[in-house]
C-alpha cells in the first residue's frame, strides 16, 4: 500500500505518465510509416489465444473443439489474460493484440521513468532518447507488436527493476509483491531463469546494504507461487514439459548432456545464437561506456541499476547454451534486452557530474534525442523478418470450408502447419504439421515409421495444406504409395523452393490434399456414417458400425468410426451423451487407444496412453516388416531421409532406399562397410567394398532392398558404412555391437 500511495500521491507520478506518453508517441511513429505485415499479429500469438477460446467455448485447454488438452504456447500470462478478456467482453484477439502492445508501451515507460527516484524530470527527459534508442533496434519493436507476449515481458522486467529498485533503497521489502515477480517469471515458461537471476542479484545487494538476508523471503515466495502454477500445469496436463518443448525438441537437460557430450558442437553453435542476441539487440552500445567509466560517479542507485542491467544481459546471451535457438528468430526470447540496455545508459551518463545540472541534461537530451528520432529506424537498420503473419491462411480455411460443403461434411479435420489463426475459428480440427497443438504428433515425429502409419491410418486428416519446409520434412510419407492411394491433389505442384530443397523427393509436391474415402461420390462407410450422425447423434448407430467394422487382426479398420465420434464430440457432450459412446470403444482391438483419443478432452494421460498403445502396436508392426525384408531380429542401425540400414542376427546388412523409382543413379552408388578384425583393433579394419547391382535388387512397398552379408568368422563389434561419389562422402554412419 505505501508503494501505491507513494506512485498515486506524489508529483512522482505525474513524470511516470508522461514517460509512459513519450514512449507511446516515439513508437507510433516509428510503427507508422512500416509495412504492418513485418510484424502484425504473429500466427504463434495467435496460438496462445486459440488455446484461451478453447477454454471459454469449449471448457479445455487445447486448440481443437473436440478434444485433447494439449500445452502448445509457452505465455502463461498471457493466455490467462486473453482468457479473461474474452471470457467476459468477447475481444477479438487482434483487438487484444493492439491494446496489448500500447497499454505495455506505456508501462515500459511509465516504469523506466519510476526507477529514477527524486530525479523524475531527468527520467522523463530520458524517457525520450532511450524510446529512440529502442525505436532503432527492429528485433524489439516488431516482436514487442507482434501480438505475442514480447511486450509483456518487457512490462514485467522493467518493473521488476523498478520494485526492486525502490525496495533497496528504502530498505523495506514489500513482500506482497511476491505476485508480481511471479507472474513475471509465467510470462514466459522459462522467464524464472531471468527472474530468477534478477531476486539472486537483489539478494546480495540487499545484504551488502542492509546485513540482512531479508531477500531470500522475496526469494522463496516468489519460487512458491511459481511452483504452485507448475504444480497445477502437472496437474492438468501431466507432464512439466509443455508441447512446444517436445515439438521443438527443447530440453534443459539436453542441452547441457549436449554441452557435455559434444563440447565443441554445442558451445560454437550456441556461441553464434548468443552473439546475434548481442548484435541485434543493441549490446554493442555498452562499449561506449569503457571511456566514460572513470567519469561516472559510482553511487549506490548507479551500482545498482548497472549490475541489475548487467544480470539480465549476462542471462540474455547465455539464454541459447540453456534453451537453444528460439523458434522462429534465434532473437526472439531477449527483445526484452534493448530497453534493459537502454536503462543502462541512461544512468550512466545521468551519473556524469558534467549531466547533473537539468540547465545542461534538458537540452543535451532533447537534441540528441529529437536528432536520432528524426533518422528513421529503417534508415538505420533494415527491418528484421519475423514469422509468422496471418494473412495468408484465409485461403486454407476457405479451402477446407469449400470440401466440407461440397462434400456435406461435418467439422473438417484439418491439417496444416499454420495452426494460429486456422484453430482461433473453431470451425475444424486440427492436426498441427508444425507440431504444437498435436502432441502426438510431437512425440512420433522422429520416427518415420511411427508418424506415418499414425497419420495415414488413425490421424487420416480430411484436408491437408502444406509448403515448403514442412513438405520436405514430411517428404517420405507425401511420396509414399500408400498416401497416394489415400489423398487427392487439389492442387499440388512443384515448385522451385522444393527442386532447390528438397532434391531427395523427386515426386514430392506442396498445395493442398483431401482424402479420397470423403468424397460425396466415394460413399464410403466413413461418409455414409457423417450423414447419419449428422441426422442423429446416435450411440446404436455407432455400435452398429462398429459390429461391422472391427478386426482384431487390424485395428486401424476401425479407425474411421472412431474419428467420427471424435468429430461430433461437442455435440455429443452438450447432449450429455459423452459416457455412452465412449463405453461403445472398451472392447475394441485398441480399446486404450481409441478411449484416449475420446476422452482427450478431460484426460490428463490421454497422450501417454495413445502413444503407448501406438508404439506398441505400430512397434510390432514395424519389426515384422523389418523381419520380413532384412531376416530375422533385424534392426535398424542407421537412418536418414534416403536411406536405411538393417542388421540382423545373421551379421547380414540390408540396405533400403526411399525412392525406388531411381534406380539408375542407385546403381551408380559405392557403399562401403568397415569390419574390425577378430581382435576388434580399428586400425586395419577389413574393406567389404561394393558397387550396386541392379539385378540383385528387390522392392517392398515404397522401398527397394540390397542385402551384403559379413563374414561370420570376423566376429565384428562395430560397423562403419558409408555412401561415396567418386571423391565424395555422401553419408557416414556406425553401429556398435
Amino acid at each position: 500500500m505505501k508503494l501505491l500511495k507513494h506512485i498515486f500521491l506524489t508529483r512522482g507520478y505525474l513524470f511516470m505518465l508522461l514517460g509512459g506518453f513519450i514512449f507511446v508517441t516515439v513508437l507510433y511513429n516509428t510503427y507508422r510509416p512500416l509495412d504492418q505485415g513485418l510484424f502484425d499479429y504473429r500466427d504463434d500469438g495467435v496460438i496462445t489465444m486459440s488455446h484461451a477460446k478453447n477454454l471459454v467455448d469449449h471448457g479445455f485447454i487445447g486448440v481443437n473443439p473436440s478434444g485433447e488438452r494439449v500445452e502448445g504456447f509457452s505465455a502463461p500470462v498471457q493466455f490467462w489474460t486473453y482468457t479473461l478478456f474474452y471470457g467476459l467482453f468477447g475481444t477479438h484477439f487482434m483487438g487484444f493484440a493492439d491494446a496489448q502492445t500500447w497499454i505495455c508501451t506505456f508501462l515500459l515507460g511509465f516504469f523506466f521513468v519510476g526507477i529514477f527516484h527524486k530525479k523524475y524530470l531527468l527520467g522523463a527527459v530520458m524517457s525520450l532518447p532511450v524510446a529512440a534508442f529502442i525505436s532503432m533496434h527492429a528485433s524489439f519493436y516488431e516482436w514487442h507488436a507482434s501480438g505475442m507476449e514480447n511486450a509483456m515481458t518487457h512490462v514485467f522486467l522493467m518493473g521488476s527493476i523498478y520494485l526492486l529498485t525502490r525496495f533497496i533503497r528504502e530498505g523495506e521489502i514489500q513482500l506482497g509483491w511476491a505476485v508480481f515477480f511471479a507472474l513475471a517469471a509465467l510470462s514466459r515458461l522459462e522467464g524464472i531463469y531471468h527472474v530468477g537471476a534478477l531476486l539472486i542479484m537483489f539478494t546480495i545487494f540487499y545484504k551488502i546494504e542492509y546485513r540482512s538476508w531479508r531477500g531470500m523471503r522475496l526469494m522463496g515466495l516468489t519460487i512458491g507461487l511459481w511452483s504452485i502454477y507448475h504444480l497445477w500445469r502437472f496437474w492438468y496436463f501431466g507432464s512439466l514439459e509443455p508441447n512446444t518443448g517436445v515439438a521443438q525438441n527443447i530440453s534443459v537437460g539436453e542441452n547441457l548432456a549436449s554441452m557435455w557430450k559434444r563440447l565443441d558442437y554445442h558451445m560454437s553453435t550456441s556461441f553464434q545464437h548468443a552473439r546475434e542476441i548481442m548484435s541485434t539487440h543493441g549490446a554493442w552500445w555498452l562499449v561506449l561506456l569503457i571511456p566514460l567509466y572513470p567519469l561516472v560517479n559510482w553511487k549506490p542507485q548507479t551500482k545498482w541499476i548497472f549490475f541489475i542491467g548487467m544480470t539480465l544481459v549476462i542471462t540474455a546471451f547465455l539464454n541459447p547454451f540453456f534453451f537453444g535457438k528460439t523458434r522462429l528468430d534465434p532473437t526472439r526470447s531477449t527483445t526484452f534486452l534493448t530497453p534493459i540496455l537502454g536503462l543502462i545508459l541512461a544512468q550512466v551518463l545521468l551519473s556524469i557530474p558534467l549531466f547533473k545540472k537539468v540547465w545542461l541534461t534538458l537540452p543535451l537530451a532533447i537534441v540528441s534525442g529529437f536528432s536520432i528520432y528524426m533518422i528513421t529506424p529503417t534508415a538505420l537498420i533494415e527491418p528484421h523478418y519475423i514469422c509468422c503473419g496471418i494473412l495468408r491462411y484465409e485461403k486454407v480455411a476457405d479451402t477446407a470450408r469449400k470440401f466440407d460443403a461440397e462434400n456435406n461434411l461435418h467439422r473438417i479435420n484439418l491439417s496444416t502447419p499454420d495452426l494460429g489463426k486456422i484453430s482461433y475459428l473453431k470451425e475444424f480440427n486440427i492436426t498441427d504439421l508444425g507440431l504444437l497443438g498435436s502432441p502426438l504428433m510431437a512425440e512420433l515425429f522422429r520416427d518415420k515409421d511411427l508418424i506415418q502409419e499414425y497419420y495415414l491410418e488413425y490421424a487420416a486428416p480430411d484436408v491437408i495444406q502444406v509448403h515448403q519446409g514442412f513438405a520436405r520434412d514430411f517428404g517420405r510419407m507425401l511420396t509414399s504409395s500408400r498416401f497416394k492411394e489415400v489423398y487427392k491433389p487439389q492442387p499440388a505442384e512443384r515448385t522451385e523452393w522444393l527442386n532447390g530443397h528438397a532434391p531427395q523427393y523427386p515426386t514430392l509436391t506442396e498445395g493442398y490434399f483431401v482424402r479420397r474415402d470423403l468424397l460425396a461420390s466415394s460413399r464410403s462407410p466413413e461418409w455414409q456414417l457423417i450423414q447419419d450422425m449428422k441426422a442423429n447423434l446416435s450411440p446404436a448407430r455407432i455400435q452398429q458400425e462398429l459390429a461391422k467394422a472391427v478386426n482384431p487382426q487390424r485395428p486401424e479398420a476401425h479407425q474411421y468410426v472412431v474419428r467420427t465420434v471424435y468429430r461430433f464430440m461437442p455435440e455429443i457432450r452438450d447432449a450429455g451423451q459423452w459416457r455412452e459412446f465412449y463405453d461403445l470403444f472398451a472392447d475394441t482391438p485398441s480399446a486404450q487407444y481409441d478411449q484416449a483419443i475420446l476422452s482427450s478432452h478431460r484426460s490428463r494421460r490421454w497422450r501417454e496412453k495413445a502413444e503407448e498403445w501406438l508404439r506398441e502396436h505400430i512397434g510390432k508392426k514395424v519389426q515384422q516388416r523389418n523381419e520380413r525384408v532384412a531376416g530375422s531380429g533385424a534392426k535398424l542401425v542407421h537412418r536418414d531421409c534416403r536411406y536405411r540400414v538393417y542388421l540382423n542376427e545373421e551379421n547380414t546388412l540390408t540396405f533400403a532406399w526411399l525412392n525406388p523409382n531411381h534406380a539408375d543413379s542407385t546403381a551408380r552408388c559405392h557403399f562401403h562397410v568397415h569390419i574390425p578384425d577378430s581382435a576388434g583393433v580399428p586400425r586395419n579394419p577389413r574393406l567389404l567394398d561394393f558397387t550396386l547391382d541392379t539385378n540383385r535388387l528387390y522392392h517392398d512397398g515404397d522401398e527397394m532392398f540390397y542385402q551384403v552379408p559379413i563374414p561370420m568368422e570376423l566376429k565384428p563389434t562395430r560397423v562403419k558404412f558409408g555412401q561415396h561419389w567418386p571423391g565424395q562422402l555422401i553419408w557416414e554412419g556406425d553401429h556398435n555391437f
